[in-house]
């Protein structure tokens, strides 16, 4: 993947970010009036700092940043063990030559499975440990990167903005508190959008037809003589290496259902394990059992505490509040399961866990990078600083109450803006949600659906947007690339959401 086009629209965004804080002063509000302040310029010493702050700062907000490239090399890391295991390529041969009749049945499968999965939850990090599997699966049956990327990440991401039970511990269960609604609430309205931006998506990807997958040879005519076989030689050489993460392999055969197993429970038990089930349904068995294992005493001593230690801000025992850093753990062990489960020496282990690392570094310092705006932003936030753009989201929301068009296509407006600055709903619901209360009053439960349908649009587009990075990397395919081969989907997709959003302002169900 290369990482140049990200590289230069991240710097040129937060070069403009850096010259707003010069010229737009910060801003609060008290209910939907807004009162501003001075300016909080950034200076030659910030422009240097918060690039480096993203990877070594020594506070939760650097460190949060940090563990999002851990995740993507101990992804490749897992995938470089899987190839010396000599399973992983059987795998992916194996499920290749089932579909091989029935590609558009795979692309289904691919779409459903990610959508639903992420719009459940709106867990991403999980997910991404399949996506090199699907993408390789998806190339070798004839279809382009787009297709692929699209069929996996992107399905993903719009899932996403459809977020119709999405409730993750770190992120959206504050969105919800903030405004004190329900997952429930405005759920046709969150169907309706999952439903047609995915059969918006289907209809896009299985249209496509895939190019053939005969074996590709190095005959040719002798009268094209020695440099054109040669020039096919370089061609097959070519093709064989864009595929990340993966090496075709004749050795002996191995069971792969072990690997299927291993991996399937390291996604689910992090699905599972990451989701708040206690704020989104009041579903407290997971909860119950943690206390009722940590409060166990002997003596008045309790002893499971005592052993297991009771977690902290960054990893957590409990089921329901788990976060990346669980992620990494479960990665960590499930590389060493399969190394041990096939028989890998340690030095077998430990150079496909290189090679697979050596892969995915360059995407990890990226999707650590990409991040420099928003920890600049949260940094000012935390130390008390009053930000331009509450000044900017005022100006665009205004401060007329009531719910119609205007209102909504302005708070539209607001969140794309938010949306090149943060990566999370949380914090924009915290700095907006006195005006929002007080615009949208009795339906800020539409105006949370608005705002995450068009945050989790931008999020599919922005170079700031560490989930699309990610993905791009583990798919092998670069940002301007993605943008040029999906912009007619990206662009219905606009007008699916934004329709969606006026017809439900007149509709009576809710």
């Amino acid at each position: 993947m290369k990482k140049k086009d990200i590289l230069i629209a991240v710097g040129v965004l937060f070069l403009l970010y850096v010259v707003l804080t010069w010229i737009i002063p910060g801003g609060s509000f008290s209910g939907a009036t807004l009162t501003t302040d001075t300016t909080t310029p950034l200076g030659l010493a910030d422009i240097i700092m918060y690039p480096i702050a993203t990877f070594f700062s020594t506070n939760f907000i650097g460190i949060c940043f940090s563990v999002f490239g851990a995740i993507i090399l101990l992804i490749g890391g897992l995938y470089g063990v899987m190839n010396k295991a000599l399973v992983y390529p059987q795998l992916v041969d194996k499920t290749v030559k089932k579909f091989e009749k029935h590609k558009k049945l795979f692309i289904l499968i691919s779409v459903l499975l990610f959508a639903i999965l992420s719009s459940f939850t709106t867990l991403s990090w999980p997910l991404l440990v399949l996506v090199p599997f699907f993408v390789t699966v998806i190339c070798l049956l004839g279809y382009d990167k787009v297709t692929a990327f699209m069929a996996t990440v992107g399905a993903m991401l719009v899932g996403n903005l459809a977020n119709i039970f999405g409730y993750q511990n770190e992120t959206v269960n504050y969105f919800y508190i903030l405004f004190g609604n329900d997952t429930l609430d405005y759920m046709i309205m969150k169907i309706t959008l999952f439903v047609v931006c995915i059969l918006v998506l289907l209809l896009f990807l299985l249209i496509k037809k895939p190019a053939k997958t005969k074996k590709q040879t190095s005959k040719v005519s002798p009268k094209r003589g020695r440099a054109k076989k040669e020039e096919t030689k370089e061609k097959i050489k070519e093709e064989k290496t864009t595929y990340l993460l993966y090496e075709p392999s004749t050795g002996e055969k191995r069971k792969v259902w072990p690997l299927v197993f291993l991996v399937t429970f390291l996604v689910l038990i992090n699905l599972i394990g990451m989701y708040n089930w206690t704020g989104a349904f009041n579903f407290k068995f997971f909860q119950d059992i943690y206390n009722g294992i940590v409060n166990f005493k002997i003596n008045k001593h309790a002893i499971f505490a005592n052993i297991l230690g009771t977690g902290n801000s960054l990893f957590k025992y409990q089921i329901g509040a788990w976060g990346n850093y669980n992620l990494l753990i479960t990665l960590i062990i499930t590389i060493l399961i399969l190394a041990k489960g096939y028989k890998l020496s340690f030095k077998e282990a430990f150079d496909g866990f290189i090679s697979g690392v050596k892969q995915m570094l360059p995407t990890a310092l990226v999707v650590v990078l990409v991040n420099v705006i928003y920890c600049a932003i949260i940094s000012s936030f935390a130390a008390g600083n009053s930000l331009f753009f509450s000044s900017v989201s005022g100006f665009i929301l205004g401060k007329t109450a009531g719910f119609n068009i205007v209102n909504v296509l302005r708070l539209m407006g607001t969140t794309v803006v938010s949306s090149t600055m943060f990566q999370e709903l949380q914090y924009v619901g915290m700095i907006l949600q006195q005006p929002i209360t007080t615009i949208f009053s009795g339906h800020t439960a539409f105006a949370q659906v608005t705002m995450a349908s068009v945050f989790g649009f931008m999020m599919m587009i922005l170079p700031t947007s560490a989930v699309l990075v990610a993905g791009l990397g583990l798919s092998d395919l670069t940002w301007k690339d993605y943008l040029k081969g999906a912009f007619k989907i990206l662009l219905v997709l606009l007008l699916v959401i934004v329709l969606i959003n006026i017809l439900f302002i007149f509709s009576p169900i809710k």
